[in-house]
């Protein structure tokens, strides 16, 4: 359908005349025009898709923000106390979280520099003295590997860390099947 440039009144035949005013038409010149209904249509689909990304970015800060100072790690029915918890904020600059039926793991990646070897060192104090893990691993210089038992039967709880190359520290929180009592590391 062409429109009418005098009164803007859709045309459905390829007179010269306009059906509704009587101008001509310059078919040549003209082009069609969206109506109005579809330029809305766009305009609110567009909004509306601009606001779940600005919804998605929002969440994803505040959940990042929050993560610093959160002072337990949930897998499931178990909590594990975060470095917050036991030697206060340090700054992170990674998260990831991966499910499965068999296993929950929580990385957390903190800045190079940000978590010292004493912070490393009273973390694992506290796990070892305070909430009952053992040593699985230790290689020295803050790489270490602890587990204790998860509230769920045949399930254990992990604590690893580890330093990237980059200098950063990284702790996997891990919620697996598995017994501390047999298990070879």
């Amino acid at each position: 359908m062409l429109f009418c440039q005098n009164c803007g009144n859709g045309n459905n035949t390829n007179d010269p005349i306009c059906a509704h005013c009587g101008h001509q038409i310059l078919y040549g010149q003209m082009e069609p025009i969206v109506s109005n209904n579809n330029k809305r249509k766009k305009i609110t689909i567009a909004t509306v898709i601009l606001g779940i990304i600005i919804a998605l970015v929002t969440w994803g800060i505040i959940s990042f923000r929050d993560m610093q100072t959160n002072e337990t790690i949930n897998l499931g029915n178990d909590s594990i106390p975060t470095i917050y918890a036991i030697v206060g904020e340090r700054s992170i600059i990674g998260i990831s979280r991966e499910w499965s039926n068999d296993e929950r793991v929580v990385t957390i990646t903190y800045a190079s520099g940000a978590v010292s070897a004493e912070d490393i060192e009273t973390y694992v104090e506290a796990l070892l003295s305070r909430y009952h893990f053992v040593t699985l691993e230790n290689l020295g210089f803050g790489i270490v590997t602890l587990g204790t038992r998860s509230v769920n039967q045949n399930r254990i709880l992990l604590v690893d860390i580890r330093f990237s190359s980059h200098g950063e520290t990284i702790i996997m929180y891990t919620k697996t099947e598995g017994d501390l009592t047999n298990r070879h590391d």
